[in-house]
């Protein structure tokens, strides 16, 4: 591919990621304000080259969440985010969730509490207990007839309910 890629003058994303840090000192348009959301989704190089940016501009925000690091497969990394190190001055942690009830954050506590390398973070839940039910029945194969059949069970109770996955394929049959 390389080979393809000079023959032809050409880049790919990966290329312009890499060569921008040589080629260009600045963001492009000179920014006096660089906000960099959802960081921890980036990977090294990436992020290598937003705090290369950062550092010329006037102000300089990278928010992200090392716990809620889900682009692994696309070489993100809670690592990339913690180092270097930012000074705890300079840290503001969200610390009230308005999404994640009592119930849902307990599980996730429990979780993320096995990871060894982290930020350390107060993170509080929702006032309301909630609810977490696995869904364990059923192969991997057709599990939608025993899920469907519990969350109707919940709806015909009168209570609400979530369906969480990581991928949107994996809901299409449910």
């Amino acid at each position: 591919m390389d080979g393809y890629k000079r023959a032809n003058g050409l880049l790919d994303f990966t290329d312009l990621i890499e060569n921008v840090p040589r080629d260009a000192a600045l963001a492009p348009g000179n920014p006096a304000v660089i906000f960099a959301d959802e960081a921890q989704d980036l990977n090294r190089m990436q992020l290598s080259l937003i705090r290369k940016w950062g550092e010329r501009a006037e102000y300089f925000i990278l928010a992200g969440d090392d716990d809620q690091t889900i682009y692994s497969f696309a070489g993100a990394s809670p690592d990339a985010i913690l180092d270097p190190d930012i000074p705890d001055d300079q840290k503001i942690v969200l610390k009230q969730s308005y999404r994640v009830p009592e119930a849902v954050h307990e599980l996730a506590n429990r979780l993320i509490h096995r990871v060894t390398r982290r930020q350390e973070k107060v993170y509080l839940p929702r006032p309301e207990h909630g609810r977490v039910e696995r869904l364990t029945t059923g192969s991997y194969k057709s599990p939608e007839y025993f899920i469907l059949k519990s969350a109707t069970e919940h709806l015909e109770r009168g209570q609400s309910i979530m369906f969480l996955s990581s991928c949107s394929y994996m809901l299409r049959r449910l």
